[in-house]
């Protein structure tokens, strides 16, 4: 038997399906359960009674965005992040990046370089923990 996961919302639909497959509840009060229409409720039983539980999780679920970076500028982002703009707050970099390299990338983007990248600490950061106060 294979081990899948379902999110806290799909976590009550095996128990509702299985009820309605037997009989003992109505689509209706399924679809009211779950907050779905009718029309997505007779699209998840059909897909529960074929497929079973495992067939209710979200079938995106463990597949790479298509919206991500690719790892060419990812790579690029982190290396100059962390040699050239050493010290630079996410919006800056974010700028520099733009008007230097022409990497056009979202600031939200270099912040989450930033976090995944663990081992890189940046001046302001270092400063912060060790307790020191930066003065402008």
């Amino acid at each position: 038997m294979e081990a899948f996961t379902l999110s806290r919302r799909e976590l009550q639909r095996p128990g509702l399906l299985k009820a309605l497959c037997a009989g003992r509840v109505t689509t209706r009060q399924v679809a009211n359960a779950l907050q779905l229409s009718l029309r997505q409720t007779r699209r998840l039983r059909r897909r529960f009674e074929s497929t079973g539980a495992a067939g209710l999780a979200h079938r995106s679920r463990g597949r790479p965005s298509p919206r991500r970076l690719n790892t060419e500028t990812r790579e690029a982002i982190t290396e100059l992040m962390t040699t050239l703009y050493v010290g630079f707050n996410d919006r800056h970099l974010t700028e520099k990046l733009r008007e230097q390299h022409g990497l056009r990338v979202s600031r939200e983007s270099v912040r989450r370089l930033r976090r995944a990248n663990a081992g890189f600490v940046t001046e302001s950061t270092s400063a912060m923990s060790a307790g020191t106060t930066l003065t402008r």
